[in-house]
């Protein structure tokens, strides 16, 4: 019985911790990501609590009948399901990937979490996933597909993170990426564990552990992000930077790390003209065109760097490539302007810096790019 009631603290300490959570990010979560990350917490509440209650009544702990056992464990297991599927949309979300865009890939994602509700209905007169026989509780022939359905979810985030983290050589995102990567294993195995040993409530406490580091990298992720133009902000730049310097110098790879600083050409009669809310999207607008300039780049971070400044921190192999960034930077920043039908030309003018052994600091690094953007401003009203 003492096994029992401490199988029991150990979910009901979990279920504090997640509610916790769910308290301190429910007045910050508005993208859709944080919005399923808070529901994935949700789905881990019921996951929790449904494995504490029925355990304890499986070992007599608290009075139920075998109806009420197979009911928490029907929601017990529902809930597995669900809350590997949210967190895997959690990841996609996070990469803005075409997987949570589609609404249509989403539904079909989500057919085998239907598909086990109708047959969870079904197995509480049938059996075949599990049943309880005078509080004997048995496993059906059916019973691994359930484990089945919710670890696809999990072999298919942790395959599609870990592969983003390969391929993509974003100082920033890379290590964002192997953090989500991570994040399913120790559950996964702790789970594995628990299906063959239950009475070890091992997955409540590594699943709890898991979450609570992401937690700390959605954190970070929220004091890194500009909430405006949803780039990283000049914080996270200058850590990019720092890093980025170091790897360059490290790697003996002089004048291929190039600092782009963009400053936005007559800004403040835009906010004076269409007024500030105008001029907020003109910002959003400019940090999308980095982005959709620098999509298929490898060693690339964008960033704003304050006002209406804004940088894109990469390694090219010649001058030539950085050119041809800058142009395409204008020419996505032209259509992006079109398509939104703004009543202005919204323009930008660009100053390149490439770092050298002989820059010794981040600062130096950013005022050789501040000095060369400052005499294209000069060459700009010259004409």
């Amino acid at each position: 019985m003492g096994t029992a009631f401490l199988y029991g603290e150990i979910n009901i300490f979990c279920i504090l911790i997640m509610l916790l959570l769910i308290y301190k990010t429910s007045g910050a979560l508005q993208m859709a990501s944080q919005q399923v990350f808070r529901r994935a917490m949700w789905a881990q509440v019921i996951f929790f609590a449904a494995d504490c209650v029925a355990y304890l009544m499986i070992q007599g702990a608290i009075p139920g009948e075998d109806l009420s056992i197979e009911l928490a464990k029907t929601a017990y297991f529902l809930a597995t399901t669900t809350m590997c599927f949210d967190w895997m949309m959690y990841f996609e979300h996070i990469r803005s990937s075409k997987i949570a865009r589609n609404r249509k890939i989403y539904l079909l994602l989500a057919i085998p979490i239907f598909l086990q509700v109708i047959l969870s209905l079904f197995n509480l007169k049938n059996g075949f996933f599990f049943q309880s026989v005078g509080k004997n509780y048995q496993r059906g022939s059916l019973f691994i597909i359930q484990y089945f359905i919710a670890y696809t979810y999990v072999l298919l985030a942790i395959i599609r993170a870990f592969l983003a983290g390969v391929h993509r050589d974003n100082y920033v995102d890379r290590d964002n990426l192997m953090t989500m990567w991570l994040f399913p294993v120790l559950p996964g195995i702790a789970g594995i564990i628990q299906f063959i040993r239950p009475e070890l409530p091992l997955a409540c406490a590594a699943l709890t552990l898991a979450t609570l580091l992401l937690y700390f990298n959605f954190l970070m992720n929220a004091i890194s992000l500009d909430p405006l133009t949803k780039i990283y902000n000049r914080k996270q730049l200058m850590w990019a930077v720092s890093k980025a310097m170091k790897v360059a110098e490290a790697e003996g790879e002089e004048g291929k790390l190039a600092f782009l600083l963009i400053d936005a050409n007559l800004f403040k009669s835009i906010n004076d003209t269409y007024g500030h809310i105008e001029g907020d999207e003109a910002l959003k607008r400019i940090a999308d065109a980095l982005s959709l300039a620098t999509k298929h780049m490898k060693h690339t971070t964008v960033a704003r760097y304050g006002g209406d400044e804004f940088v894109v921190l990469g390694k090219f192999q010649s001058q030539e490539e950085i050119k041809k960034l800058c142009v395409k930077i204008h020419e996505t920043l032209k259509d992006l302007n079109e398509k939104a039908k703004a009543p202005y030309n919204l323009t930008v003018t660009i100053g390149v810096a490439r770092y050298y052994s002989q820059i010794r600091t981040v600062r130096e690094f950013i005022a050789r790019a501040d000095k060369i953007l400052y005499e294209e401003k000069r060459k700009l009203k010259g004409r």
